[in-house]
């Protein structure tokens, strides 16, 4: 029960170019250095992408749109791991994104 480490990672996954040639961004959930990924459903061009703030690129309105979707998704994941703890539940990477996905 007790939780040793736990971090969020928003990434782009350069691998996978959409047709439109964006690529999709993508949430890493890792809670005891096990990992569960998912796309956040959303896109950005790859020049655009801030690696190391792990957020887009600049003040264009579609950067901001993306950074603020970004940003009530951390959110909602602290959130799911802040009820599951008062729950004394397991907080795994997978629970978590069940509990984001809503299939808990």
């Amino acid at each position: 029960m007790n939780r040793r480490t736990f971090s969020l990672l928003f990434f782009v996954k350069r691998t996978k170019h959409l047709s439109h040639g964006e690529v999709p961004v993508y949430l890493r959930i890792t809670v005891d250095g096990k990992r569960a990924e998912f796309s956040i459903k959303r896109s950005i061009t790859e020049s655009n992408w801030d690696p190391k703030r792990t957020k887009a690129k600049g003040k264009s309105k579609t950067s901001i749109e993306l950074n603020s979707y970004i940003d009530s998704i951390r959110m909602q994941i602290y959130r799911h791991q802040k009820e599951l703890e008062e729950a004394q539940k397991e907080v795994t990477a997978e629970s978590l994104k069940n509990a984001y996905h809503g299939t808990v």
